[in-house]
């Protein structure tokens, strides 16, 4: 009886800016049975020579965007490495073609896993419960965003092709909706779900 040969070795290519995360990342990935690492980048965009089954990418890297997943997906499947999971750049990296989605803060063995399953045609994706400002119309949304980024009323009315009273009327809406008394409130809200933080 002949002995089968063994299944080929899924190609994992992996981007992080930050090179000891990096390294320990490779290292781990290349030691997993059924996993060899093609190729390793500090900027998602330098992804364009390896041929890949599975990219592993830091969604806070330079680079990182919904176009940029988008052109790595038709070469293979994505793998989202995050701090933050909920985040709302995610939403838009998942709708532009990533099937896993894997936390920082997750045992190693879980990003295996999602390779894995990515690489068989599937999905790796946490429960994501909806948040309230996720549920905003979308000039509620608008305006939720300008508030929280110091702009002031008469400067959203202006941006928005708004009245200034409509502005304040949506503004209403927001804090309604979220639960929350006014800007401050909204301020501590969107730091505390990741909303105005630029790290990984």
């Amino acid at each position: 009886m002949l002995d089968r040969e063994p299944p080929p070795l899924l190609r994992v290519v992996v981007a992080d800016d930050h090179p000891v995360v990096l390294s320990g990342l490779v290292a781990f990935l290349d030691q997993q049975e059924g996993l060899t690492v093609v190729g390793q980048r500090g900027d998602a965009t330098q992804l364009g020579e390896e041929s890949f089954d599975v990219a592993v990418v830091d969604v806070r890297m330079p680079g990182v965007t919904p176009a940029t997943v988008a052109a790595l997906a038709e070469r293979g499947a994505v793998v989202l490495f995050t701090r933050n999971p909920r985040g709302d750049h995610i939403a838009a990296l998942l709708e532009a073609g990533a099937r896993g989605l894997v936390s920082k803060d997750a045992p190693l063995e879980t990003l295996a896993s999602a390779v894995r399953a990515v690489a068989d045609g599937g999905t790796f994706l946490p429960e994501r419960e909806v948040r309230p400002h996720e549920q905003l119309s979308g000039r509620e949304r608008a305006v939720f965003d300008a508030l929280i980024r110091g702009r002031r009323p008469k400067e959203i009315a202006f941006d928005l092709e708004l009245s200034l009273s409509t502005v304040y009327t949506y503004a209403e809406r927001v804090r309604k909706k979220l639960e929350l008394e006014d800007v401050r409130e909204l301020v501590a809200y969107a730091h505390r779900e990741g909303l105005l933080d630029d790290g990984s």
